[in-house]
């Protein structure tokens, strides 16, 4: 059997590692300042987190064929990385903790992981 850890869990880790680098500085001026644009790159950046927890979590032989599990799992993950982002940013001048973020860390997260249970994920047969 071969070590499924790299090929799994290292994306999330890495995914993480990422959005942490990137909270360590402020908020660029480049993004367009649309309402509530901020809030789509919070869902789009943690629907791909909850997408890598889903795929690495689907791994693990006390979750197999526990699909609902998995979602759920999954969206815990990514908002309590969520969370504790925005409490890293709190303390990072420029930058401040909000709770809509948070609320759309969690969005993202439930939105990735359901989409990667839709469309990557064999169905099992009846």
């Amino acid at each position: 059997m071969q070590n499924k850890f790299p090929r799994y869990w290292l994306p999330p880790i890495l995914w993480c590692a990422i959005i942490f680098a990137q909270s360590c500085f402020a908020t660029p001026d480049v993004v367009p300042r649309w309402p509530y644009f901020d809030k789509v790159i919070h869902i789009c950046v943690y629907a791909l987190l909850g997408l890598l927890f889903y795929r690495a979590l689907n791994t693990l032989s006390i979750l197999r064929n526990r699909r609902t599990a998995i979602i759920l799992l999954a969206t815990v993950l990514t908002a309590l990385y969520g969370l504790s982002d925005e409490w890293h940013q709190s303390f990072v001048p420029e930058r401040t903790a909000d709770a809509a973020d948070f609320g759309a860390d969690l969005i993202g997260g439930w939105l990735g992981s359901t989409l990667y249970n839709k469309l990557a994920v064999p169905k099992r047969k009846s």
